[in-house]
């Protein structure tokens, strides 16, 4: 099951660091060759002190004076280590041999969760946060790190977020009442608010006059990520809210997520899947919560 899944389960291992004695001249030398624009920064014992950016080398220079959108933090994690100033630029700085350390430019502010921790605990870090990133840490080192690509990835192979199901299903031995005061609980654990109930067995009844077994909608919302999605797409708006239902089929009681990688995915903008990979993590422990 996915929530036996942790942080070191799902993060990749590759990860270029620093060490906060590095020269910025050999930094920036660094960032040319490896073609990336921010890094971890380690001490002498290898233990994470900070990051590090091609804005931060920029403030140190004679393009200093350049106004720039700081990018280590907390932007550093929720927009990537994209920069508005190209390697290219960085290899025409001019850099000398006696300047600056890293640890004289670096930002110490880091996201970081431990190398044990759940996965959906990585999950609502990323949610609460509105990270596209997270450091992973052993004994206060960096061990790996974690992309919204890479929670996505593990949904996908789990089978916990198959693109082509519209939603995350379980079958549980609760009560109809019980799973819904089950989910109620997960929600709002998980930072979501309900907007709207519907009672569809009522519904049915009072317009149709028809008898059917107790099938209730919850309309749940996740603030943050909503901002987000809209503010990516302002479409996405016709997809929302998320919807978790709780119904009674041949005896059994039934709980159902709509799941957000296909929901979203018919816009087709990388902003979206990052959020459909997060709200997916998190709607699948409010499934997962009452099957237990």
């Amino acid at each position: 099951m996915m929530r036996n899944l942790s942080a070191k389960d799902i993060m990749n291992p590759e990860v270029i660091k620093v060490r906060e004695e590095m020269p910025v001249k050999e930094l920036a030398a660094l960032f040319t060759s490896q073609a990336i624009s921010g890094a971890p920064v380690e001490n002498s014992d290898g233990a994470l002190v900070g990051v590090v950016s091609v804005t931060d080398i920029v403030r140190a220079t004679s393009m200093g004076g350049r106004e720039i959108v700081t990018t280590s933090e907390p932007n550093f994690f929720v927009r990537g280590w994209e920069e508005d100033v190209s390697l290219d630029e960085l290899g025409e700085l001019h850099l000398e041999e006696e300047g600056p350390l890293v640890k004289d430019i670096m930002t110490p502010s880091v996201f970081a969760v431990e190398h044990d921790a759940p996965i959906y605990h990585v999950a609502e870090s990323m949610m609460e946060s509105h990270l596209h990133r997270l450091l992973v840490v052993e004994n206060d080192k960096v061990v790996g790190i974690i992309s919204t690509s890479d929670m996505l990835q593990v949904l996908q192979e789990s089978g916990a977020t198959d693109l082509g199901e519209v939603a995350l299903k379980t079958t549980t031995g609760l009560s109809f009442g019980d799973a819904v005061e089950r989910c109620r609980e997960a929600l709002a654990a998980g930072g979501f608010g309900v907007l709207t109930e519907i009672d569809v067995q009522a519904t049915l009844k009072q317009k149709l006059d028809v008898d059917t077994e107790p099938y209730l909608i919850l309309g749940a919302c996740h603030p943050p990520s909503a901002h987000k999605a809209l503010s990516a797409a302002p479409d996405v708006g016709v997809l929302l809210p998320c919807n978790v239902t709780v119904s009674v089929e041949e005896g059994k009681t039934v709980v159902r997520a709509m799941n957000p990688a296909t929901a979203l995915g018919v816009l087709e903008s990388e902003d979206l899947e990052a959020v459909g990979a997060e709200v997916g993590a998190a709607l699948q422990k409010v499934v997962d919560s009452v099957s237990r």
